[in-house]
């Protein structure tokens, strides 16, 4: 006779339970909004923090990865209907700022690379009629 499967099933949402609360708890990236102009305002943060870390590429690399990167695209994929300009701009200065990251040469000019790309993301989203601050 088999044992009754209920007892693994409870074992395994307790692991998966605790996964998650750790997770919460280790002082990882925040988590992304859900509602498209929240992910896309938490974004700019991402760029700010990663500016405040310029001078520290990889801080700065994880900050533009955990909390802008995917949503810079959202923002150029949308912005490209109403100004196509203003896509291509954030799309070019966000290249920028990941050859930066690739080639440590081009880490000198990260700052100011950084400070471009986030006004062009802000651009992009004025054209979206999203009013977002610049950095603090």
């Amino acid at each position: 006779m088999r044992p009754p499967r209920l007892p693994r099933l409870r074992l395994i949402l307790a692991a998966a339970a605790s996964l998650a609360l750790f997770a919460a708890c280790d002082g990882g990236p925040e988590p992304v909004p859900t509602d498209p102009t929240a992910r896309w305002l938490a974004s700019v943060d991402g760029l700010c923090e990663a500016l405040d870390h310029a001078g520290d590429a990889e801080a700065a690399e994880r900050a533009f990865v955990d909390r802008s990167h995917d949503a810079l695209h959202e923002i150029a994929a949308a912005a490209t209907e109403a100004d196509r300009e203003a896509a291509a701009a954030l799309l070019t200065a966000k290249n920028r700022v990941e050859a930066d990251f690739e080639d440590p040469p081009g880490r000198a000019e990260l700052e100011g690379h950084l400070q471009t790309l986030i006004a062009a993301t802000v651009d992009a989203l004025t054209t979206l009629g999203i009013d977002a601050p610049g950095c603090a």
